[in-house]
């Protein structure tokens, strides 16, 4: 009688769940995956074999097979290692069908019968309680990241061993520990005030007001002036983010399999700096299975590019959709999958490529030639998707023997977090308001009215 244990997919930033359906028939010893399998999904027969033989179980020496369905759903990675061998043992008689009732599995198993981590943990434990699973099992190295997750009861597991000692009410499996809060920015230490900045009030101010409306801002300067730093002390007047935004972005973080770093949910909101020799798709993302890039993990936070005329035409024109959007669409033949990308854009260039243009203290060498070439890479398109545009001068020398003065970080953060709750009561950010919203909301006064006709 074939058995059936529950699994999933993912694909881009979607789960699917996934039926294993084992049968074990009579003939000579074989072992046949079909449904789509990848590479990965083909060789977890020698996986299973090795790990069933070093956890106390009985490999059946009989013709199995293994269906993945859907058939028509390409299947990646190694997370169906676990829900294979158990499927094997209930068919086998090993366990009873009964104890994976309304539970989905996943993992990866090591020869030893060890189970690994898996990318993407999250995001099958969101649509697991989402379809009406009551438990899953999980690698024990992915528990912190599941109970982030509530409404659902996690079973994390380190073996196969201890997997199978309990579906048979031999003992309970460990307990994982508490999942921690990552700090949010009122309760880190940020690397640098906007206190301890010399000069430049106005792009200070600037940077709060694209704090509190969610806009994007470029910069330009000589080199030297402080753009950077400017950049760097940035993050530290951002808001935490709602529990609805952290999960999101955590979700992001572990498809890219970068969530082993952290122990909690994210509510300081991430910031990207993208050094201008990137590609395309690693700002972007892509693969052969598509996977976030620096746009999408910098999602509800701040993606920095310094040295924005440096950049590849190309590579900038690829910002236009998730800066008008806020999302990004990878295609591939495997199909196409759309990732959130709403951040605030932070960007810095030089006026000129030998960055002294229209600085008093040193003569610019470029030609006009130069000028055009340096400045032909940002499109009008890309340009008019950036709302504040901000000159940081060079400070003369005499501003850094003074005090350097000027609100901290702190303070400017809190008017970021009045500003934002206002906002909010109205419908939305400045930087997010539809064009209904602003229809509505952003009335000009007949002074104004007159001030736009003559622009």
């Amino acid at each position: 009688m074939p058995s059936t244990v529950f699994s999933a997919s993912v694909f881009g930033y979607e789960c699917r769940i996934v039926e294993v359906e084992v049968d074990i028939l009579n003939g000579t010893s074989s072992f046949s995956i079909v449904g789509l399998g990848d590479a990965s999904v083909q060789e977890a027969k020698e996986r299973i074999r090795s790990a069933l033989k070093n956890s106390g179980g009985v490999y059946p020496q009989r013709k199995k097979i293994i269906n993945l369905a859907p058939a028509d759903l390409r299947k990646h990675g190694p997370l169906f290692d676990l829900p294979i061998a158990l499927g094997l043992l209930v068919t086998s008689g090993q366990l009873s069908a009964e104890t994976l009732a309304k539970t989905l599995v996943v993992g990866e198993l090591s020869l030893d019968g060890m189970v690994r981590p898996i990318s993407g943990c999250l995001a099958i434990v969101e649509k697991a309680r989402s379809e009406g699973f009551e438990k899953i099992i999980v690698p024990a190295l992915n528990a912190q990241e599941a109970q982030l997750i509530e409404g659902i009861q996690i079973l994390p597991t380190p073996s196969l061993q201890a997997t199978i000692s309990y579906l048979k009410g031999q003992g309970p499996l460990p307990r994982a520990a508490p999942t921690k809060k990552v700090e949010s920015p009122a309760e880190q230490i940020v690397p640098w005030d906007f206190a301890d900045i010399h000069g430049h009030e106005q792009a200070k101010r600037a940077l709060t007001v694209a704090a509190a409306g969610f806009h994007n801002v470029m910069m330009f300067g000589p080199p030297g002036s402080g753009k950077t730093l400017l950049a760097r002390a940035f993050s530290g007047i951002l808001p935490p983010l709602s529990h609805e935004d952290a999960i999101e972005v955590t979700k992001l973080y572990s498809l890219a399999g970068e969530f082993q770093e952290r122990t909690g949910l994210l509510y300081t909101p991430p910031v990207r700096s993208i050094h201008h020799t990137a590609s395309a798709s690693s700002l972007v993302g892509g693969g052969t299975l598509p996977r976030p890039g620096a746009i999408s993990l910098a999602h509800n936070g701040v993606l920095f590019l310094d040295e924005l005329c440096e950049f590849p035409r190309s590579t900038l024109e690829a910002l236009r959709q998730p800066l008008e959007d806020g999302t990004i669409t990878i295609s591939r033949a495997a199909g196409a999958s759309t990732f959130p990308a709403r951040f605030i854009l932070i960007a810095a260039t030089n006026p000129c490529p030998c960055g002294h243009r229209d600085d008093k203290e040193r003569r610019c060498l470029c030609t006009p030639h130069d000028l055009r070439r340096y400045y032909k890479k940002l499109s009008g398109p890309l340009l008019e998707r950036i709302d504040i545009i901000i000159h940081v001068p060079r400070l003369p020398y005499k501003r850094f023997r003074e005090e350097p003065g000027g609100e901290p970080t702190n303070r400017l953060r809190h008017y970021v977090e009045d500003a934002r709750q206002i906002q909010t009561n109205r419908g939305g950010l400045n930087g997010k308001l539809s064009a209904r919203q602003v229809s509505r909301h952003c009335t000009l006064t007949p002074s104004a009215e007159r001030l736009m006709n003559k622009a």
